[in-house]
């Protein structure tokens, strides 16, 4: 019995880390407890983690389509999220926080609803983030972020990956990213350049 080698080539999009300082190799499970199956979660990712169950979670976001005013209770959101419906969205820390059903039937944009508005005008192109309680001053973000993603992995079982300590990334080549994370991870520099 012998040893086989294989090679796989695989393409890739522009890079979006020109800078890697530290990672955390492998070895941290995705918790796709609560990710649809096969969906893909993009580098750059926000992510929490935990060292000694070596378990990783994806703080799952959305952008929102169209402006919102501060009684609105439907808020139009990008196609292209991880949610699946029934999570609780804020989007600021320390506000409004509230469960949400997700419609995804429109071929252009899903729409959250929430039973109570979140209370601020929201405008197109702001981030909704994933809440761990609702309540008019309980927005938080889901996990304490503690990198991104290192490379896109499809959410299944036993999937592995690493996640990014320090250093820097294209912040317009990621997911959005709450600005409640970015003064969280302070090692890892959001370049504005492409």
């Amino acid at each position: 019995m012998g040893l086989l080698i294989t090679k796989k080539t695989v393409s890739g999009g522009a890079p979006i880390f020109p800078t890697v300082i530290e990672v955390a190799q492998g070895g941290f499970k995705l918790d796709n407890s609560v990710l649809t199956a096969g969906v893909e979660v993009p580098a750059g990712s926000v992510m929490g983690f935990n060292e000694e169950t070596r378990v990783a979670n994806v703080l799952k976001v959305a952008e929102v389509y169209e402006n919102a005013d501060n009684v609105a209770t439907v808020y139009k959101i990008k196609k292209g999220h991880l949610f699946v419906g029934g999570e609780k969205i804020a989007v600021a820390v320390g506000g409004k926080s509230y469960a949400a059903t997700l419609d995804t039937s429109n071929a252009d944009y899903d729409t959250f609803t929430v039973g109570t508005t979140l209370g601020v005008a929201i405008t197109a192109g702001e981030v909704l983030f994933e809440s761990p309680a609702v309540g008019a001053t309980a927005g938080a973000l889901m996990y304490t972020p503690k990198g991104l993603l290192y490379e896109s992995v499809t959410a299944g079982d036993n999937e592995s990956c690493s996640v990014l300590l320090r250093g820097t990334v294209f912040e317009k080549r990621i997911p959005l990213v709450p600005t409640a994370v970015k003064s969280a991870v302070p090692n890892i520099i959001f370049s504005q350049s492409y």
